[in-house]
């Protein structure tokens, strides 16, 4: 695909970017999310606004949100939110009520998706992946100094955006709106995408992450991205 048929497809709009408590005021009111007063419960919900804000960069060209984001140790963090939520757990809940949690289609797309694939993992999980963007190692690393961290130059901003990052998220993009055709849960790790469907695997979620985790390390110099997950009573779970 060359650069103006690539720019064709995802950027199909110029879409006005929001501030970043009205997608924490909708996270938060979202039933299947659970965010609580600990810092498990911070990680998880910078890591869902900031792959919110990443799948619409990928999608559109542009941010979601026009607040700044860090890299930081466990993984992509906005300070906008962090703070407040660490230093006022309960104020800033009851802040996020005042905001309006109405979105244009294509912004709530991305916070959609954003929560139907990141959710279902816990906040460590989720920082675990964000260590595998080429964008966050990056910027982390430049954010390194001799006596310690500078966040500011820890910025992630469309100019430091990596290629590879974006065509990953692309090809996550598009394995998703497959996915919400056929009715198949999946899952990406390490660049491999695994579908299965979860009805049909009677195990945690914490087993099958771990499973996952095993198979694409094995994997991660193999020909194949695409496996489907099953379980069988005798072997317990297996792809093919």
């Amino acid at each position: 695909m060359n650069q103006k048929e690539d720019e064709d497809m995802y950027d199909v709009m110029s879409t006005e970017k929001l501030e970043v408590n009205k997608v924490s005021a909708y996270l938060v009111n979202t039933p299947v999310c659970d965010f609580g007063n600990s810092m498990d419960g911070n990680m998880k919900l910078q890591k869902l606004l900031t792959f919110a804000n990443l799948i619409h960069y990928a999608q559109h060209n542009e941010f979601l949100f026009e607040n700044d984001m860090y890299a930081f140790k466990n993984g992509i963090v906005v300070e906008d939110v962090r703070i407040p939520y660490y230093t006022n757990f309960n104020g800033y809940m009851k802040s996020l009520q005042t905001y309006s949690t109405d979105f244009k289609e294509d912004q709530l797309n991305s916070i959609n998706m954003s929560i139907s694939i990141f959710n279902k993992l816990s906040a460590r999980e989720l920082s675990d992946i964000q260590h595998e963007l080429v964008t966050w190692q990056a910027c982390y690393d430049n954010s390194l100094v001799e006596y310690g961290y500078d966040k500011k130059l820890g910025i992630i901003n469309r100019n430091n955006i990596k290629v590879e990052d974006v065509e990953k998220l692309r090809k996550m993009i598009n394995n998703y709106n497959e996915n919400n055709e056929e009715e198949y849960s999946f899952q990406e790790v390490n660049g491999i995408t695994f579908y299965y469907e979860e009805s049909e695997i009677p195990v945690s979620k914490e087993e099958i992450f771990e499973y996952l985790l095993l198979v694409s390390e094995s994997e991660v110099n193999g020909e194949d991205d695409t496996f489907f997950l099953a379980f069988d009573s005798d072997q317990g779970l297996y792809h093919y």
